[in-house]
């Protein structure tokens, strides 16, 4: 799969976790929904986004830095905690879904991402990209889906 370069709206948090839970994270989400519905710009079925920007073999996991965001319109502009940017994801990336609501999540993402990297990269003649790593989020029935898109080159 490729991914174009990403125009987005959205709000700057740091601080992910080993289980998927982030206060800061889920209060630019929150930020983020209000400033759309005050602007009359939240839109059914409207991809709800995730965009990583360090990673966490780099950084720990505390310190990476998450971008809470959606597509941004014509008429989206920065102001105060909301961002309008574009950021350099275009390019080849390995996809994968996942079923957020799973109960041990945390543990199959992690293997997922450990046996991409230590395995099917390195077999496939593939190796990290410096692009942000990008999450997409979908409401499936009562589960939320997450579609990973792993930044690849070679």
């Amino acid at each position: 799969a490729s991914l174009p370069d990403l125009r987005v709206a959205g709000i700057a948090a740091s601080g992910l976790s080993e289980t998927f839970t982030s206060k800061t994270v889920d209060q630019a989400f929150k930020k983020l929904f209000s400033w759309l519905t005050r602007n009359q710009w939240m839109q059914e079925n409207m991809p709800v986004m995730g965009i990583t920007l360090d990673t966490p073999e780099v950084v720990s996991l505390a310190g990476c830095r998450y971008f809470a965001c959606v597509p941004a319109n014509a008429q989206m502009r920065t102001e105060a905690e909301i961002v309008v940017r574009t950021f350099p994801t275009s390019g080849k990336c390995i996809t994968f879904t996942l079923d957020r609501t799973l109960h041990d999540f945390p543990k199959v993402f992690f293997g997922l991402t450990d046996y991409l990297y230590g395995c099917y990269m390195p077999m496939a003649g593939l190796y990290p990209d410096n692009r942000p790593y990008v999450e997409v989020y979908s409401q499936v029935g009562t589960a939320v889906q997450i579609r990973f898109f792993v930044p690849v080159a070679g």
